[in-house]
């Protein structure tokens, strides 16, 4: 009996009248294609989930070589310990991508590099590497997938590790001044604004030729040229965080540390030019910011880092009530004292000897006073800055 039923469906498959009937065909076809659906959906989706996986696993491995050369740099470690630096930050982080442990190895390789400056120069390369579990794909017996990624970064015995820069900017209406020597190439002729000797009143001549920028515009160029050196050393936004407070007699809200660059630039190039000189709440504001616990929790939880901190306080003049000079030298001290916080303090076209000493006073050391007497002079004050804070940074060079 079975043997004749298993004849008779021979003779229907092999039939015309089987290959005419349409009956069934969809549930037939979808029977044979459902494989190929699930396997090509399922690669689909696996490879984006790779893919994502993969990005996230590049910026463990930067973080952790950072780690590893900044250690290094430091003299906080030898090669061993480094490598072991690199390799506990990274599995640290692997909870982050869905991962198990036992699936994931973290390579750490560190080379000695040549170096003509006499100071030892390290090259670290960290690999990680790990398989996947994918979803769809398992339908067709694909259980998981290979994914890698790797990061490579160099630093010298002397590099420091993160920064955290916070600018305090005045914004007083002397700041509206022209800058003899300094002329605007974009116009033949503009408003030149001058001070009376006494420094307390403006004044100004329409239609001068040539065409002078004003101090504040100045101030903003040599801000701009220091963010984007520090953004050139820093182009993935993972070791510097800036931000700024303008001052004068009014209210002008500051822009808050955060990563790169952009934010603190975009605000520092709206600061409008106004006002009398009160330099204490802003000063207090960025030591502030720079001390708080959650500054270093930031950057430790990016890079695993601890971060170098600098104030940058540029200024025309004293503040127009001598206790606010008084108030914000105890600002600087307190900053000085925590010994976590460089002071930079610098002078642009000073006309007192008390403004020079006020600043003088507040920096950390002679080193790091500047006295500007003209544009040419501010943008180098901040070039030097620039150079200074973050020429010592380890790079990421991938």
């Amino acid at each position: 009996m079975m043997i004749d039923t298993l004849k008779s469906a021979a003779n229907y498959l092999q039939s015309r009248h089987f290959w005419r009937d349409t009956g069934g065909n969809f549930g037939m076809i979808t029977a044979l294609l459902l494989p190929v659906l699930i396997g090509t959906g399922g690669l689909a989706l696996d490879v984006v989930s790779a893919l994502g996986t993969k990005s996230e696993m590049g910026a463990i491995a930067d973080s952790a070589s950072l780690a590893a050369t900044s250690a290094l740099a430091a003299k906080k470690a030898n090669v061993a310990e480094a490598k072991q630096i690199a390799i506990n930050f990274a599995e640290s982080q692997i909870g982050s991508l869905g991962l198990s442990p036992d699936d994931v190895v973290v390579d750490v390789q560190v080379t000695t590099l040549p170096s003509a400056s006499g100071t030892t120069k390290y090259q670290v390369v960290v690999n990680i590497s790990g398989k996947m579990p994918t979803t769809l794909l398992r339908a067709i017996g694909k259980d998981s997938m290979d994914v890698a990624n790797s990061s490579v970064s160099t630093g010298a015995t002397g590099t420091q590790n993160s920064l955290s820069m916070y600018l305090v900017l005045d914004r007083s209406g002397s700041m509206e001044a022209s800058v003899v020597g300094s002329v605007n190439p974009a116009h033949r002729k503009c408003t030149y604004f001058y001070l009376n000797s006494a420094q307390t009143q403006m004044y100004s001549k329409s239609d001068q030729s040539p065409c002078y920028y004003q101090r504040i515009e100045v101030m903003k160029m040599a801000v701009n040229d220091l963010l984007t050196t520090l953004q050139k050393a820093d182009p993935e936004n993972r070791l510097v965080r800036t931000g700024a407070g303008g001052f004068s007699s009014g209210a002008f809200d500051p822009y808050p540390l955060n990563w790169g660059v952009s934010g603190t630039n975009q605000h520092v190039q709206q600061m409008p030019a106004e006002g009398g000189t009160s330099s204490t709440k802003a000063f207090k504001l960025g030591v502030e910011a720079l001390l708080d616990r959650d500054e270093e929790n930031a950057h430790e939880a990016k890079s695993g880092l601890t971060p170098k901190k600098y104030i940058v306080f540029m200024t025309d003049g004293e503040n127009n009530n001598r206790s606010d000079n008084n108030s914000t030298n105890a600002q600087c001290n307190r900053a000085k004292a925590s010994q976590k916080v460089t002071v930079y303090t610098v002078g642009f076209m000073l006309s007192s000897e008390v403004a020079k000493e006020f600043l003088k006073k507040c920096a950390t050391s002679s080193k790091t006073y500047f006295d500007a007497t003209d544009g040419k002079s501010l943008s180098a004050a901040f070039a030097a800055i620039a150079e200074e804070t973050s020429g010592k940074l380890p790079l990421l060079t991938h």
